[in-house]
């Protein structure tokens, strides 16, 4: 329990969590359709703080999964984004 509370403080000092959420969510705004990894090269970001940041948008209901592709660098399948227009 203690490790929990601990992890929660954590995620809450993050310094500009608000600011990097938008940064990210402004980008699948500009570009619906782009993976993460795009993400984080479009905006100069580190992969993990953007995947983390897609993962917050999507439980508050900001944006969603618009399909996979291919990812030229990984060759991984990934996941594709969309903004969520209220």
């Amino acid at each position: 329990m203690a490790q929990a509370l601990a992890s929660i403080r954590a995620y809450h000092a993050i310094p500009d969590l608000d600011w990097r959420q938008e940064r990210v969510f402004r980008c699948l705004s500009r570009t619906p359709g782009i993976s993460a990894n795009d993400v984080a090269w479009i905006e100069n970001m580190d992969v993990h703080n953007v995947r983390s940041r897609v993962s917050e948008l999507q439980r508050m209901g900001r944006v969603r999964v618009s399909g996979s592709m291919k990812d030229p660098l990984t060759g991984r399948q990934v996941n594709t984004y969309e903004v969520i227009l209220r």
